[in-house]
């Protein structure tokens, strides 16, 4: 049997407003609730910026004395402290090789290139307190060295070039140098400097003219000690004048090899231009010459002529044009070819082949570039008419080169030019 009858229900407590009113909110719960999701939500959120940086580490000074690498990307920043004095560096731009970069403390723009380092005086106590230095940048990404230092400060020694001449525009510029290279620029003297180009007076000096060349010209410098930038008042460079050189006249010079019979006619004009030679002196001689080896009789006309020093290399020049060359046989070479079965028609035929190679050498111009160390022996040769050596010479693409032995090897500095 049950605890309790059938007619017995359980009573449930029921309570009742009156029409028209709410029951009331438990606000207590509710505003806690809400603030504490608040709370919650600003903590994830400060996190966030803490791990993406935006509160900055400070580099003790204790690091800062050792010195430390920092890696620092373009609008980036870093603190440190140094003698008690928080600092910020931050990179305002960057390019390939440089950055430019400011000291936000004092403010100090700077510009630095890879490799390159300045000291600062940031406590004005009259010595260098830190050192920076841009180590690289690779992608960006700056590699900076910074450290604690006490060194005298440098004191700058400007040393300058004169000023440029005055442009159109109205400006000069000179190139400034510190002696002292301390790495600051505070008492660099300005580079760059307006200027009026038509107010300017030219003051112009010369050298003196140089010795009548070949071209029978003569040359000088001529600079504006006001450098004005103008040329309205310089004198002439270049001037005509006329050569003063030595006619030794002509020479007639025999050799012949087979028969041993060599005669030097008329060396006087051979003399003049040796002992001109000897010292370089503008000089000139027609050379009239005959050769003779193996019965082969060679005759040549040539102008030869000493030019002078050339100033560039301190050598002596000497020209000399072939103007005619001549060969033939002697007799005693035209009756051994007759014996050997040649007839004549055959020789006058080996001649006329020998006088059109012959005469692609006519109008053919020598310069030769002599040591100046060696004219006393060249000048000797030419006083004897004696070149005891040998000379072998080709065709290489249509141009002549020429090798010399004995005392013919000066001839080695020779350059040679066939007409066309």
């Amino acid at each position: 049997m049950n605890k309790y009858n059938s007619n017995t229900q359980e009573k449930k407590k029921v309570l009742y407003f009156p029409s028209g009113t709410n029951p009331p909110k438990k606000s207590g719960l509710n505003t806690f609730l809400i603030i504490l999701a608040v709370v919650f939500f600003i903590g994830i959120i400060f996190l966030v910026l803490f791990i993406l940086g935006f509160f900055q580490t400070t580099i003790p000074e204790l690091e800062i004395m050792s010195g430390k690498n920092i890696n620092l990307r373009e609008g980036k920043s870093v603190r440190f402290i140094l003698e008690d004095v928080t600092h910020t560096l931050r990179v305002i731009s960057t390019n390939n090789n440089s950055a430019s970069l400011t000291l936000e403390s004092d403010p100090i723009d700077f510009i630095l290139e890879e490799g390159q380092e300045k000291k600062f005086n940031l406590n004005g106590a009259g010595t260098y307190n830190l050192k920076i230095k841009l180590i690289r940048i690779e992608e960006g990404t700056l590699e900076v060295y910074i450290k604690k230092i006490n060194e005298a400060i440098c004191t700058e020694n400007w040393s300058c070039t004169i000023w440029s001449n005055c442009s159109q525009g109205g400006t000069q510029t000179r190139n400034c140098t510190d002696l002292n290279q301390c790495g600051t620029i505070l008492s660099k003297p300005p580079i760059t400097q307006e200027c009026d180009p038509l107010s300017c007076a030219e003051n112009w000096s010369c050298t003196a003219w140089s010795t009548c060349s070949g071209n029978e010209t003569q040359t000088r410098n001529c600079t504006d000690l006001n450098q004005c930038g103008t040329t309205l008042n310089k004198p002439s460079e270049v001037r005509i004048c006329t050569l003063d050189i030595l006619d030794c006249g002509t020479s007639f010079l025999i050799f012949m090899e087979t028969s041993g019979d060599s005669q030097n006619l008329n060396l006087s004009p051979q003399h003049c231009f040796a002992e001109a030679l000897e010292n370089c002196e503008p000089a000139k001689l027609t050379q009239f010459t005959v050769f003779e080896i193996l019965g082969i009789v060679t005759t040549s006309i040539s102008n030869l002529e000493i030019i002078g020093i050339n100033e560039s290399d301190d050598t002596c020049i000497y020209y000399s044009k072939l103007t005619n060359q001549t060969i033939y046989f002697s007799n005693w070479l035209m009756e051994a070819l007759l014996s050997l079965g040649n007839t004549a028609l055959e020789i006058e035929e080996q001649i006329e082949v020998a006088n059109n190679y012959s005469m692609l050498l006519w109008g053919m111009e020598t310069f030769c570039y002599f040591d100046l160390d060696d004219l006393p022996e060249i000048s000797d040769a030419f006083y004897d008419a004696d070149w005891s050596g040998e000379a072998n010479c080709i065709f290489i693409n249509e141009e002549l080169e020429c090798t010399y032995g004995g005392n013919a090897s000066y001839y080695n500095s020779c350059e040679y030019f066939l007409e066309d």
